[in-house]
């Protein structure tokens, strides 16, 4: 009895050995690799369990990879990665499904709607292999499932374990991404996807239609660029949905790979044209950074015009180089302009910033870091609706300051004319006002330059200052001339001083001759003089200078020998939003430059105007 108890029956052990033996053998014998799906698959993300092996000879065929004796090697995504970038190397897919009992009819998801050409082989129950086709590359009704990525329906294999294969081929970028779906959860997942895409793409083409009826109210090219490159983006985000292909050109599949890498871009080129108008880089920005942005943009351009009509795979990497700068340059000039005092460039840093992240978020969901949730599946699309209601609400923060500025001065649309007509009356009344109490100064003080009648410098001073005051006030253009006699020393040196205070006052009275009334002119000196021109642009004075130098050529006289005359000139305007600037040292600037060029011209200053004018 003792015995018995010290040790189990054999018979036993013999049972629980054979029950243990059973449960192996009924178990699945599957590798690691192997999917599992079952009743209650419902969405499977199977991109980690793939392998892959490329077909740099474009040589290998089912029949060369299904046998015992394959030589055809496969590697786990591990180690090749998921994304596969620019390639015009097929690679083959492969992946082992096994199938529990029970489990439901089953849909393959390829993630991607930008793949040229697509041979899913569905293994068949005798072994056989089944080959369904799709790709950018075909007609889109010709596909399965009107989906705006390939779908492929699986064959039902329930307790087996089957292996499928996959062929994919294309000239622009290859990521692979592949899920498994339930029939339910896949419909289930198309009504939200579609809910929240149309919800997507209707606020964008809401905001688009917005800023167009701005520029038609406000004749503000700003709103017409604006509502191009929401165009241009919504055309490209379509593209990369897959969703241009099924609504806007689905017939065209010879051209639909050309017409995606052309939205690439459409959407740089657009984007570059609003952000330089917006912060203004083509008047405050450096040379530097207007040659980066002008060269992207001839970039894009060349990336069009070869992805529609030459080498699609080149003209698709040109695009894609010039679409990467652009979120690094934008925010670069953003921030410079935030810096310099642009009010309005606080926004636009805000609203790039907010659409950064949300690539970025998206850039983490790509490589598994963060988990797949609302936000951050659809970060880029939050991100840039947020960025473009943001820029939306700086552009009509803008056209508000636009206009206040405009009520002030009477140049406000919809004012009846008699409202204008009266704060006209009101302005010149005021300015009339001023410039006599000017002059009743000028009279009490001798201020006349003895040689030339001239004002003195320190009465140009004074009075540049007075019409500084009225400009800010009106909000009126006020611009500056210095002049410098070309090799004045010379003429001194070879004909004496007498002969110099000839030429001195000669090219006063051309001073004189070319003023308007309310102009002021003064030796500021030596052979320097200045003109100040009130209510005038720095285009205007430009011309201004360019009709006096052409006098002081024509000037002839006697007591040097006719010897030819000339003057270098520098013009400068106010600017209102930096009225610290010193319009003397920015005019004195613009003729030092003059004298560089060469002499006998007139050169504007580039931070005031424009662009640098050389006459």
């Amino acid at each position: 009895m003792d015995a018995v108890k010290k040790s189990p029956p054999r018979a036993l052990l013999s049972i629980y050995g054979l029950l243990l033996l059973l449960l192996i053998m009924s178990s699945p014998i599957t590798n690691a690799n192997t999917i599992i799906a079952d009743r209650f698959t419902d969405k499977l993300s199977i991109t980690s369990s793939l392998e892959l092996a490329a077909d740099a000879n474009r040589s290998i065929l089912i029949t060369d990879i299904d046998t015992p004796d394959s030589i055809v090697s496969f590697a786990p995504i591990a180690k090749t990665g998921s994304n596969l970038g620019f390639t015009s190397t097929p690679y083959w897919i492969r992946f082992t499904l096994h199938q529990n009992e029970k489990t439901p009819p089953l849909l393959l998801e390829f993630a991607n709607p930008r793949i040229d050409n697509i041979e899913l082989y569905l293994p068949q129950s005798d072994g056989s292999y089944h080959m369904s086709e799709a790709g950018e590359s075909k007609p889109f009704v010709e596909r399965e499932y009107q989906f705006r990525n390939f779908m492929f329906e699986l064959p039902n294999h329930p307790g087996e374990s089957r292996t499928y294969y996959l062929r994919m081929d294309s000239e622009g970028s290859i990521q692979v991404s592949l899920y498994l779906w339930s029939y339910d959860a896949f419909i289930q997942y198309l009504d939200n996807s579609n809910l929240l895409l149309g919800a997507y793409y209707g606020i964008m083409i809401l905001l688009m239609m917005v800023a167009a009826a701005f520029y038609l109210k406000l004749r503000d090219p700003l709103f017409l660029t604006y509502s191009l490159y929401l165009l241009t983006y919504i055309i490209f985000q379509l593209s990369l949905n897959g969703l241009s292909y099924q609504y806007l050109w689905p017939e065209l599949s010879e051209y639909s790979g050309r017409l995606t890498a052309a939205s690439v871009g459409f959407v740089g080129i657009g984007g570059y044209l609003f952000a330089g108008g917006f912060l203004r880089i083509w008047q405050r920005h450096s040379v530097q950074l207007i040659t980066i942005v002008a060269f992207l943009i001839s970039l894009d351009s060349l990336g069009i015009v070869m992805s529609l009509f030459g080498d699609y795979a080149l003209g698709v990497k040109l695009s894609t180089l010039a679409g990467l700068s652009l979120p690094p340059v934008i925010l670069f000039a953003a921030i410079s302009s935030w810096r310099s005092g642009y009010r309005p460039a606080r926004y636009f840093l805000m609203a790039w910033i907010i659409f950064l992240f949300g690539i970025f978020i998206a850039g983490l969901l790509y490589f598994g870091l963060v988990p797949q949730t609302f936000l951050t599946l659809y970060s880029i699309q939050i991100g840039s609706i947020i960025e473009v209601i943001l820029l939306g609400y700086a552009l009509i923060d803008r056209a508000i300051l636009r206009q206040a500025q405009k009520v002030k001065i009477g140049e406000l649309k919809g004012e009846s004319l008699e409202q204008k007509n009266l704060e006209l009356e009101q302005l010149v009344q005021a300015r009339t006002h001023e410039l006599e109490e000017n002059n009743i100064r000028l009279k009490k003080l001798s201020l006349q330059d003895s040689m030339t009648g001239l004002l003195t410098h320190n009465a140009t001073i004074d009075l540049l200052e007075q019409q500084l005051h009225i400009a800010v006030r009106y909000i009126q253009p006020l611009s500056v001339i210095m002049l410098d006699i070309d090799d004045f020393k010379k003429v001194n040196d070879r004909f004496g001083h007498l002969a110099g205070d000839g030429v001195i006052i000669n090219i006063a009275k051309i001073l004189k001759a070319c003023m308007r009334e309310a102009d002021y002119c003064g030796r500021y000196g030596g052979e320097e003089f200045i003109l100040i021109l009130p209510a005038t642009d720095i285009w205007e004075a430009a011309v201004v200078a360019e009709r006096i130098r052409q006098r002081v050529t024509e000037l002839k006289l006697i007591d040097i020998n006719n010897q030819p005359l000339s003057a270098s000139f520098g013009v400068s305007e106010f600017n209102q939003e930096s009225s610290e600037v010193d319009l003397i040292l920015q005019a004195d600037k613009a003729l030092y430059r003059a004298k560089q060029k060469g002499k006998n011209c007139v050169v504007t200053d580039y931070k005031s105007s424009i662009e640098a004018l050389t006459i």
